[in-house]
């Protein structure tokens, strides 16, 4: 008999599927759309972005999906949702620039994030608490995961195997017109990696940044606010633009290196991204977003870490 779990959280629907004994289950998430598309420019206004998909990538929040959906290593803070990377014991030391003490937790690093799409793109909104933000890319300008950015994976053929196609959209979290790099694209096809930087490969993805300072609890907070539009995907393997019922897997990164060389430290939320078979679900809906749409109840504005689930057979 299949067991589902289903879950409140904001404006956010989650189920768990039970699946065959030798499958991994995974979460679903399904995807509202816009009325209208957000402007880019790193300000959620005050109905922008209502009703659309919001999640929270951070230490705690990892911690507490994992302990819903599956830990892959509790010790190591690794899980079905995510991996907590952030932590001294998992990276190396605290970053030079950071307080110790705040390494690996939620004043480290913690992500607000929201989504939604329409027939043009999907829309992503990223508000970060940061103690430290770090953009120098250490020499290597292909190494992203050196310095504070999102790193978005989508499996646009909802595959789920290592092997065949998934793509990587990479947004630094500085001002897109400042620097060559800031966008950058990575395409996997059957365990080999090619990055894109410019031209073609990257235009049309999108994204506005802002330094948010000390608005969300930090000291060097930002906001990543942007689009992958369908045509600029479709020039890699995507298929058709996405219609209600479509469905892709999906997870992200949030690197923070905090100061370090090399890699300093991330967080992986929505599944572990070397292993695409628990990425996240994505189902596109009909569901509106955006000005005019239904905004979230008290009750689930309420609900951030507060998770309440019911269960049916």
């Amino acid at each position: 008999m299949s067991t589902r779990k289903i879950l409140g959280f904001a404006v956010l629907s989650l189920c768990l599927l039970a699946v065959s004994a030798t499958a991994q289950p995974w979460v679903i998430y399904e995807l509202p759309k816009f009325t209208e598309p957000p402007e880019l420019d790193g300000v959620r206004g005050s109905d922008e972005w209502a009703n659309t998909l919001h999640d929270v990538c951070s230490p705690s929040r990892v911690r507490e999906l994992n302990a819903q959906f599956g830990w892959i290593d509790e010790a190591d803070e690794k899980g079905v949702m995510g991996y907590n990377q952030l932590l001294p014991s998992n990276i190396g030391a605290p970053g030079p620039d950071e307080d110790e003490s705040e390494a690996g937790t939620d004043a480290d690093m913690t992500d607000n994030n929201w989504w939604g799409w329409d027939e043009d793109g999907l829309y992503y909104l990223h508000e970060v608490r940061d103690n430290v933000r770090d953009i120098e890319d250490g020499g290597n300008a292909l190494a992203w995961w050196e310095r504070d950015a999102v790193a978005i994976y989508l499996d646009m053929l909802n595959i789920r195997d290592n092997g065949p196609q998934w793509n990587v959209l990479i947004y630094l979290a500085t001002d897109q017109a400042s620097d060559s790099r800031s966008t950058q694209y990575l395409y996997h096809d059957g365990g080999s990696h090619t990055y894109a930087q410019e031209g073609e490969a990257v235009e049309g993805f999108e994204y506005g940044f802002r330094d948010a300072g000390s608005e969300f609890g930090g000291d060097a907070d930002y906001v990543i606010e942007g689009t992958m539009p369908w045509e600029s995907l479709m020039r890699w393997n995507l298929p058709d633009a996405p219609t209600a019922g479509s469905v892709m897997a999906a997870a992200f990164i949030v690197p923070d290196p905090d100061g370090n060389d090399g890699l300093g430290g991330q967080m992986q939320c929505w599944g572990w991204a070397d292993d695409a078979s628990n990425w996240v679900e994505l189902v596109y809906t009909d569901t509106p977003a955006g000005p005019g749409s239904s905004a979230p109840t008290a009750a689930e504005e309420d609900s951030w870490g507060r998770i309440k689930a019911t269960f049916s057979q």
